[in-house]
């Protein structure tokens, strides 16, 4: 069952802690028992945060309860998140700057690998080029001293093609010389 017993928060009234204007100093000491700016600033957020929670949980019992309630929630309003499902980015100074940030670092961090796989790719490629490019250097030599060799082999060939033709010349002079002197000495016993 619900109490109606009032709770009697130990803590200033909120209407008494004012907000830390941009003039005022940032001071968190406490002096004959009263708070610093900053140190009110806090307190009356996390006070206003506390009984935001304890209202939400509440049963509303009847009507004086449910007009308290609203009362204490409409003083809190501009200490507590427009929605319970307000955005961090809204809630938090610097959430949406953090947040851009990580996602920048992160899609850096994936260009920067997705970089370093297609320069390796590359390395890779450009080492297989190069390879392929001294076999087909040392094919080409190859190739050359081949065609060279080929080359002088057709000049010998050339060259004993020439020989043997005068070679033929010469037989065949010789083989005439050797007929007329067997012809002479024939002649010359008859």
């Amino acid at each position: 069952m619900c109490s109606s017993s009032r709770v009697k928060l130990k803590a200033w009234d909120l209407d008494s802690v004012p907000l830390l204007p941009d003039s005022e100093p940032n001071t968190s000491n406490f002096e004959d028992g009263e708070p610093g700016a900053s140190t009110r600033l806090l307190l009356a957020t996390r006070l206003a945060m506390h009984i935001g929670r304890i209202l939400g949980a509440l049963p509303r019992c009847n009507s004086q309860r449910l007009s308290d309630n609203t009362r204490l929630q409409d003083k809190c309003a501009p200490l507590l998140p427009s929605a319970p499902t307000q955005a961090l980015s809204t809630q938090v100074p610097g959430f949406a700057w953090a947040q851009s940030s990580l996602h920048l670092e992160s899609t850096t961090a994936a260009l920067n690998k997705t970089v370093s796989r297609t320069s390796a790719s590359l390395a890779r490629k450009e080492s297989e080029l190069n390879e392929f490019l001294d076999e087909h250097r040392r094919t080409m030599r190859l190739v050359e001293k081949q065609k060279r060799m080929l080359e002088s082999f057709q000049q010998e060939i050339a060259e004993c093609d020439a020989r043997i033709g005068t070679l033929e010349a010469e037989l065949q002079l010789a083989h005439k010389e050797i007929v007329n002197i067997g012809d002479k000495s024939i002649k010359s016993i008859v």
